[in-house]
């Protein structure tokens, strides 16, 4: 069986993080897309224990080499129609993938971007990447999107 959809979270030494994003994608709606999840460690000095994560999932290791090396090993072990690219520190709401599904049914073979918000409001590293990334969306993406990010990116047919 062919899955619809494969979500591919990349993780270097933050195991709190992961277990929340874990955590909601285990909550998306059952009825929703059929979807795996792939988490590559991309050579934390702790290693992800899987003991301590929620739900069926796939887990590779690889050398820390970066979030781009960790998503295209990730991408490389997927069997889904579809590549979502989700960071650690994302927790997506319970409807989150059958949006995504309807997005990508209606524009069959384009990159889907998702929006992103900033959870940590305060800290002012997290509200600076905040203000520069919706700059960047506002700014590239008036009238056809061309530019997203790769936390919330869906590829595929």
């Amino acid at each position: 069986m062919t899955l619809d959809f494969s979500i591919i979270v990349a993780t270097y030494a933050r195991p709190d993080e992961l277990r929340a994003c874990l955590q909601s994608l285990q909550n998306l709606d059952p009825d929703g897309p059929s979807h795996e999840t792939v988490v590559v460690d991309d050579g934390s000095p702790q290693p992800v224990d899987t003991q301590a994560l929620p739900g069926p999932l796939q887990l590779l290791r690889q050398p820390n080499a970066g979030a781009g090396a960790a998503r295209n090993r990730g991408a490389q072990s997927a069997c889904g129609r579809r590549l979502v690219f989700l960071d650690d520190d994302c927790r997506v709401p319970r409807d989150w993938l059958v949006n995504l599904d309807r997005a990508c049914r209606a524009h069959p073979n384009a990159m889907i971007g998702g929006r992103t918000r900033n959870a940590l409001e305060d800290n002012l590293y997290s509200a600076a990447s905040q203000f520069l990334v919706d700059q960047l969306y506002s700014a590239l993406n008036a009238g056809r999107a061309r530019f997203f990010t790769a936390n919330n990116l869906c590829v595929g047919s």
